[in-house]
């Protein structure tokens, strides 16, 4: 499997974290079982997790028998109803989240200097994904003049400021895509795209798939 910068060779009975919008694929020779889940994590206000922390790609769970079965459990509770199993669903997803974090975030802080000062940045762009967004407007919540903010913004998340707007409105896109009936028209005029043509390649350019397509996924029992 390839994602990021790196190869990894898929183990019998580790666990992978794939981050979003990498450029993955995978393959294989001959027959093998693969358990999966696609999922949204953030923390208050909708901030990224992945931006954030220090991740571990590639884990041995501490107890495979376990970890096949939470995998059992989250198919349920996803297909499930009420509170009880949202709650449950949450809990699992959780603690096999835990998993990947790297010990030296054990003490709840940032691990890379500076990201902090950069939060606001991340919740203007959160609140304001169908509004203008220009780098400028941006720098100035931080002090910093336009080259400095894009090299200093790239450092810390690995993306140029535009890439990350990019990223946060599409995941956004995927959101309302299994969560409501908007047409693609309403969620492109939502998310700041000029019209749902251009929103639809965008789209297809950064998942692989059309959004209608991508939508059809919540017909599926898969989580």
């Amino acid at each position: 499997m390839r994602h990021g910068a790196r190869n990894y060779l898929l183990r019998p009975n580790h666990l992978y974290l794939i981050p979003p919008y990498s450029d993955f694929s995978y393959k294989c020779s001959e027959h093998v079982d693969i358990y999966w889940l696609h999922m949204t994590a953030s923390v208050s206000n909708d901030r990224n997790l992945f931006s954030l922390f220090n991740w571990e790609y590639e884990v041995i769970p501490p107890d495979t028998n376990k970890l096949v079965q939470m995998f059992k459990a989250i198919i349920n509770l996803n297909i499930a109803n009420g509170i009880q199993a949202e709650l449950q669903l949450y809990g699992l997803l959780t603690e096999m989240i835990a998993l990947f974090i790297c010990a030296d975030n054990s003490a709840g802080e940032f691990t890379q200097p500076g990201i902090d000062r950069f939060l606001p940045v991340i919740d203007c762009i959160n609140e304001n994904l169908g509004s203008d967004l220009p780098v400028e407007k941006l720098a100035a919540l931080v002090g910093l003049n336009r080259v400095r903010f894009t090299t200093e913004f790239h450092r810390l998340f690995g993306v140029p400021p535009a890439a990350y707007i990019r990223m946060r409105r599409i995941g956004k896109a995927q959101d309302l895509l299994l969560n409501s009936n908007w047409k693609l028209d309403r969620i492109a005029d939502e998310l700041g795209f000029c019209d749902s043509f251009h929103f639809s390649k965008t789209f297809s350019r950064m998942t692989g798939q059309s959004p209608a397509t991508f939508r059809n996924r919540r017909h599926d029992n898969m989580p």
